[in-house]
């Protein structure tokens, strides 16, 4: 599993391993059969956020560890409400390379959208915005709710949100986020996001 890591990311590390064996709120997927493994996807539970900790996170006076989706959520968009659902993040999804490009990334995330329906409010992720990713997550049907003004240092590339919601009645709630990001990003892109790849840009629109 760990090896799979290795090959999927550079940034994978020792530290990872002990995240992987200490952290209480981690959940670990094999995509297998009885000959190898295939797939490994580590999703982070998030959320919820009690009322009074919620607002000072939009206030930007906190920010406590973990919680990435409702913080980015709360405190880079300003949604209070995100702060009352449950998520499940999407850390990392790998496929093993020799059964890449066969469609079982999709069928990963389809099995894990339908098992997670009763457990969580939204399934989302928060990754280094290429044409690659963007395109595999809104194949997916995913929708982009946030992208960072300023590029990450290590990575070198700005980095995109998406969620998708886990019961029809909280389609709306994204709907709406999806909209907000899609009026405020005309605006970025005019000013602080001129350079931003027209290939970046058609995926989240």
């Amino acid at each position: 599993l760990f090896g799979l890591l290795i090959l999927a990311h550079y940034q994978t590390s020792p530290t990872d391993l002990r995240l992987l064996l200490d952290c209480p709120d981690i959940e670990i997927w094999l995509w297998r059969d009885d000959m190898a493994i295939y797939g490994v996807a580590l999703l982070m539970r998030e959320g919820p956020i009690d009322a009074a900790l919620a607002e000072q996170i939009r206030a930007g006076r906190r920010r406590p560890r973990g919680q990435l989706l409702p913080q980015t959520l709360l405190a880079h968009c300003g949604y209070l409400a995100a702060a009352g659902y449950r998520y499940l993040r999407v850390m990392r999804i790998a496929i093993h390379p020799a059964c890449q490009q066969q469609g079982q990334g999709g069928r990963f995330i389809a099995a894990l959208t339908a098992h997670y329906r009763l457990h969580a409010d939204f399934l989302g992720c928060s990754f280094a915005a290429t044409p690659e990713l963007l395109h595999f997550w809104r194949k997916q049907g995913w929708q982009a709710v946030r992208l960072g003004l300023s590029k990450d240092v290590a990575t070198g590339c700005h980095a995109a949100v998406l969620l998708t919601a886990l019961r029809p009645e909280l389609q709306p709630q994204l709907s709406t986020w999806q909209q907000q990001f899609q009026q405020q990003l005309p605006v970025w892109l005019a000013h602080i996001l001129s350079d931003l790849a027209a290939d970046i840009i058609l995926p989240l629109l």
